[in-house]
């Protein structure tokens, strides 16, 4: 019986570190296909394969849809979905192993589904006030002006699917902190053990070179109030990055 083939996924909520995660393990052999650099971004400059973020942008527009018009019937919309299917495969063709784009999470289950591949997942998460702040930041007005309370909502709603992923698929989860901690390798040590392509030493070196300590949003911590609810699961997130996870290598079940 011919083996599944696996697709491994860098996944986040959006500005959490996964573009500067996917520079380091670039820097140590990670293929991640036709990915588009921009050298203002971090000082890796490393963002993920454009096709990638098109079929995301159509599995998003057709959950749109569906969650918009519930009566609508699936058949009027499914070639969004189907289209979107036909670009991932079509960029994954080249036998690539690295897959970067932290929206997938919304559809990952959907994509496996019907492609019938074996993801394995490398999360990676950062402090909620710093990520909203992030985001904000980013996005100017727009980000300015956004509803704070939704976007903690969100930070709650894509890591309790990426802790699933995890556990359905098999992978481990970082922090976005220890990884640019230089004092800290408990990080390295996590992926070494489920990825073994990697190198703990090959890993810090790459983590030592790309990480520049001053861009960080650590004063936001002090300034801006976390809601006890978000607090509760920050930690709780935490505490699973302590765990050095093993390759589950589950199949999903329909």
């Amino acid at each position: 019986m011919e083996q599944m083939r696996v697709i491994n996924f860098l996944l986040g909520t959006r500005r959490c570190g996964t573009s500067l995660l996917a520079a380091i393990l670039h820097a140590c052999g990670a293929d991640f296909g036709a990915v588009r650099t921009t050298p203002e971004y971090h000082r890796s400059g490393y963002m993920e394969d454009p096709q990638v973020g098109k079929a995301e942008s159509y599995f998003r527009k057709y959950y749109e849809l569906r969650k918009t018009f519930p009566f609508l019937p699936v058949c009027c919309i499914n070639g969004i979905r189907k289209r979107a299917i036909r670009i991932f495969k079509t960029t994954v063709e080249d036998n690539r192993t690295w897959v970067k784009n932290g929206a997938l999470i919304s559809c990952l289950a959907d994509l496996q589904n019907s492609l019938q591949f074996q993801p394995k997942i490398l999360g990676i998460v950062r402090h909620p006030v710093e990520n909203v702040a992030s985001f904000s930041n980013s996005k100017g007005a727009f980000g300015m002006e956004s509803d704070v309370s939704a976007m903690f909502q969100r930070y709650y709603n894509n890591n309790q699917k990426l802790l699933l992923h995890i556990e359905n698929y098999g992978g481990c989860l970082i922090s976005f902190h220890d990884l640019t901690d230089r004092k800290k390798t408990n990080w390295a040590d996590t992926i070494a053990a489920t990825f073994p392509e990697f190198k703990k030493k090959d890993l810090i070196k790459a983590r030592n070179k790309l990480v520049d300590q001053r861009v960080r949003n650590l004063g936001k911590q002090q300034i801006i109030y976390l809601p006890e609810d978000q607090q509760k699961f920050w930690e709780f997130l935490i505490q699973k990055t302590q765990e050095t996870a093993k390759p589950k290598n589950k199949k999903q079940h329909p």
